[in-house]
């Protein structure tokens, strides 16, 4: 009888588990958290459509934008086709990063986006944020 209960609630337990649907959301955030007002431009970017664009971003500080995606957890669409990005922080000062660089905190790169699972929804944000420090690390616009 108790290998019986057991074999039970084993049952019960793999059936209460629904799988990961083949394509979940994936949504990539921007967030500007630094003092300025930054312009983000993604050279190549694939916008939620799926076709390739040169993606330009306005935020002022303490603003999000967010892209979503239906596809699998291991693509990141809006950076795969990427060859290059420019953060520009109030007409002053800029980063230019570009793919496979090995610049700290390269936007280029996703294990440079924070990356938070929503199991129960089967969701995925990668969020990416603009920090004071970039400011200070970037160079005058000539």
């Amino acid at each position: 009888m108790k290998k019986i209960t057991i074999f039970i609630i084993i049952g019960l337990i793999i059936c209460s588990c629904e799988p990961e649907p083949q394509d979940p959301n994936t949504h990539f955030q921007i967030k500007n958290n630094s003092s300025y007002n930054v312009e983000v431009t993604i050279y190549n970017a694939r916008v939620p459509d799926k076709s390739l664009d040169d993606l330009t971003i306005f935020l002022s500080s303490n603003y999000a934008m967010t892209y979503s995606y239906v596809c699998s957890s291991n693509e990141y669409p809006l950076l795969d086709e990427a060859d290059s990005a420019i953060i520009v922080f109030n007409d002053e000062r800029q980063i230019i990063y570009r793919k496979n660089d090995d610049q700290l905190r390269n936007i280029l790169d996703i294990s440079s986006w924070n990356e938070e699972i929503i199991a129960v929804y089967y969701k995925y944000l990668y969020t990416y944020s603009i920090e004071n420090e970039d400011y200070e690390n970037a160079v005058n616009i000539e």
